[in-house]
């Protein structure tokens, strides 16, 4: 798939599209600097692809480099005001083969993502429920926004907006691929225990560290700091070190010396 991204963008220079999927096919390779690279040959073309910087902006995320992630998802949100929010393809898709994110959601959720990996509680906060409120939202979307929010919320201290958060998230919804996010939030609110979403996070002998990561969160909110600092750890030995999970428990660990990074970089 790789070369026929090549192919398709030495076709189609011009194409928005085919800088895209070079660079998201890269980045799927664990290839995240060269990703960079083409995304940004990509907007010295188009300057004002809103779409260019939603995937660069990732990508800096993947790289620890939170301020220019920050910068590009900022600017990205910027640019798309007045687009239509369009569903955006999948490069990996679910089992249902639906696709559950779009441009401007998958704009807002990164831009929360990296304020809050930098500790920007309130920003992160303000960034998901803009996307909370985008026409495209789904259940998928949801979960994953409220995760996040919760834990932010719970960070500034605002407990009480935290718990109202989570009381909209229900077992019944349509989730099709966030389902480790709406456990978690089942968690957070009190009706699944941290021991049953793990134990569904490693279902097959895989392991969700994203999961993981809400849930060692989760204790170091509510006072189990040992057990907590013992998972973050055992998070940033992972060799998934691409994993938002893993990358959080990075920022975890070192808040209170340099910011996120210390630990492997890509």
């Amino acid at each position: 798939m790789l070369e026929e991204a090549r192919t398709a963008l030495a076709q189609s220079p011009d194409d928005e599209a085919s800088w895209i999927w070079l660079g998201r096919r890269l980045g799927y390779l664990g290839r995240f600097r060269e990703a960079i690279g083409v995304f940004s040959d990509g907007l010295r073309r188009q300057p004002e692809s809103y779409r260019l910087l939603r995937h660069r902006g990732h990508r800096y995320i993947s790289c620890r480099d939170l301020d220019r992630a920050v910068a590009d998802l900022s600017l990205a949100a910027r640019l798309a005001e007045g687009h239509a929010d369009v569903v955006e393809p999948d490069g990996a898709p679910n089992p249902s083969g639906v696709a559950r994110s779009s441009d401007r959601s998958n704009i807002y959720y990164h831009l929360g993502l990296a304020l809050y990996l930098r500790g920007e509680y309130e920003q992160a906060d303000r960034a998901f429920a803009v996307r909370d409120g985008l026409e495209s939202v789904n259940d998928d979307m949801v979960v994953s926004t409220t995760h996040w929010r919760y834990l932010a919320l719970r960070r500034l201290g605002r407990d009480v907006d935290a718990r109202a958060l989570v009381s909209r998230v229900h077992e019944g919804m349509h989730v099709l691929e966030n389902s480790g996010y709406h456990d978690l939030c089942l968690m957070y609110g009190g009706r699944m225990s941290p021991r049953t979403v793990l134990s569904r996070a490693t279902e097959g002998g895989s392991r969700d560290h994203s999961v993981e990561y809400g849930v060692a969160a989760y204790w170091m909110l509510s006072g189990e700091e040992a057990r907590a600092r013992e998972m973050l750890a055992a998070l940033v030995a992972s060799p998934s070190w691409h994993s938002f999970g893993v990358i959080a428990a990075e920022c975890d660990l070192a808040r209170e010396g340099p910011r996120c990074g210390r630990a492997r970089h890509p």
